[in-house]
Formats: C-alpha cells, sequence, structure tokens
C-alpha cells in the first residue's frame, strides 16, 4: 500500500495495473491469459484504450488527472475482490459502456455501476462507490485510501466513530 501514497505525491512514475494483470490465472480458467486484447477499445480516432477501467471524463474529454486514476484503481479492486472472474462491465458491449460514461457527463441518474463482490465488506464497496463518484473534488485521494485501507487492516470500524471521513455516494 505504500506505492498509493508514493503515487498521489507524483514523486514516482506509475504504470496502469489491472486486476486481471494481477491475477491472471484463475482456477480451471488459464484462458483469461489470452483475453487481454477484449480489455480495449478504439473510439474513434484516437488510441486503443481500455474504456472498462476509465473514468467517465477520460473517455468522453480525454482528461487524465490522479481522480480518473482513483476511479481506476476502484474498478482494479473490484476485480480483486471478485478474483477477475469477469470483466467489469461484462453485461454492457463497448459501445454500452460508453454510453454509460455519457450518463455521468449528462448526470441523468441513469449510470451504472460495479455490483458489489460476494462476500466483499459493505465498507469496501462504499469506498469505491466513493471513487466512482460523478465529481472529481469528490473521489479520495490516494493518501485517504491509503489511510483508509490501513485502518481496515488494523480493524478499523467506521460504525466506531461518529464521524467517518469518507462521504459515501449510494451506488
Amino acid at each position: 500500500m505504500d506505492g498509493l501514497g508514493k503515487y498521489s505525491t507524483g514523486s514516482t512514475d506509475y504504470y496502469r495495473i489491472e486486476g486481471r494483470a494481477v491475477l491472471p490465472i484463475r482456477w480451471m480458467a488459464w484462458e483469461s491469459i489470452l483475453l487481454v486484447s477484449t480489455d480495449y477499445y478504439r473510439i474513434e480516432g484516437r488510441a486503443v484504450l481500455p474504456i472498462r477501467w476509465m473514468a467517465w471524463e477520460s473517455i468522453l474529454l480525454g482528461k487524465f488527472t490522479t481522480k480518473s486514476d482513483v476511479w481506476s484503481f476502484a474498478v482494479t479492486l473490484w476485480e480483486v475482490l471478485t478474483f477477475a472472474h469477469d470483466q467489469p462491465y461484462d453485461a454492457l458491449t463497448d459501445e454500452m459502456v460508453i454510453e454509460n460514461a455519457g450518463h455521468y457527463y449528462r448526470n441523468d441518474k441513469q449510470e451504472v455501476y460495479l455490483p458489489h463482490p460476494p462476500n466483499c465488506p459493505k465498507e469496501i464497496y462504499d469506498l469505491m462507490c466513493e471513487c466512482w463518484n460523478r465529481s472529481e473534488s469528490a473521489r479520495p485521494t490516494f493518501r485517504e485510501i491509503h489511510m483508509f485501507l490501513q485502518r481496515k487492516n488494523m480493524g478499523y470500524n467506521p460504525k466506531d466513530e461518529k464521524m467517518n471521513q469518507l462521504k459515501v455516494p449510494i451506488c
């Protein structure tokens, strides 16, 4: 987790890491190694992009920030917690993923969130939902994510504290 703290300061180079790269081998599912080419989509005139991991503003506006990276981190965390069983937004076609980004852009409340992974603590899923907030400024920083996960690792329970610092939207 120390890498998250360094990441947010801009003092180190970083590379996008997907859950599929972290967990490429599943029990009796070697074929997942061969699925990498289906994780990318070419948007008119642009490079091939991993749209299922990208924030709406990155897909539609070409805007890449540490806050859009927070979004991608949450998708990666979702993959880890689902053991990379499914591709993010597996029920949606690539065109539907882009349309879903449009729902975020228009703020019409029709956006589709990734589902709550089985056996995932509510607080962790709430954190992921906060990372998928439409407003970049409402998303946590990597430092805040790091502190939250450290607390969870030490047995912290937000119900024990009256004021939870993370404001969580309802997914």
